[in-house]
């Protein structure tokens, strides 16, 4: 006995519509029923026909599950991972990516932070708060509008170097030094 053979896939002119009709099997369509698609010219009819052939030539009949195009930017996607030596698959990257966009999503900028900071101190001295503010007027300038999660030690660092430039001279590290003696003595 032979195997079924595929319903043929040509289009067909719907004189009602007055468009070229292409009925797709349920073996060629994404959803996996029975459809119908509309043209206006018989060519991008027969393109579409040829497109639903060769993806179930190429991808057998699991092709209907994803769009041919997401199945090129997949394998587009899988060769960049090899080319540099990862050996990740494409939903373990995926998940991975969430889950940094998520985190970098739930901080907030510095300045947000600060603002909420400053909401805390309200029954602190005027002369401290100003000297708080000057300060961090000058270091928001900087780091502002980074998330607090990629901050870093060093970037703060940079920061308060930028705006308050501290010298240490070797009179200060001598009476360090001479202190430190006397506490060991």
């Amino acid at each position: 006995m032979r195997a079924p053979k595929a319903p043929p896939i040509t289009p067909i002119f719907d004189k009602s519509r007055k468009r070229w009709r292409l009925s797709i099997p349920k073996k060629y369509s994404a959803s996996g029923k029975r459809e119908r698609k509309f043209f206006k010219s018989k060519r991008a009819a027969e393109v579409e026909a040829e497109r639903l052939k060769a993806m179930l030539s190429q991808w057998g009949s699991q092709s209907r599950k994803i769009p041919a195009d997401l199945a090129q930017d997949a394998l587009r996607a899988h060769a960049i991972l090899l080319s540099e030596g990862f050996t990740e698959s494409l939903s373990e990257v995926a998940q991975s990516f969430v889950k940094r966009a998520q985190e970098r999503n739930a901080s907030v900028p510095f300045k947000t932070a600060w603002e909420a900071y400053r909401q805390t101190r309200k029954g602190l001295s005027q002369t401290y708060l100003g000297t708080v503010e000057r300060t961090m007027f000058k270091i928001a300038l900087e780091i502002g509008e980074t998330n607090l999660r990629d901050l870093t030690g060093e970037s703060v660092e940079q920061a308060l170097e930028k705006h308050f430039h501290i010298e240490i001279g070797i009179g200060i590290i001598e009476a360090d030094i001479t202190l430190d003696d006397r506490a060991l003595r």
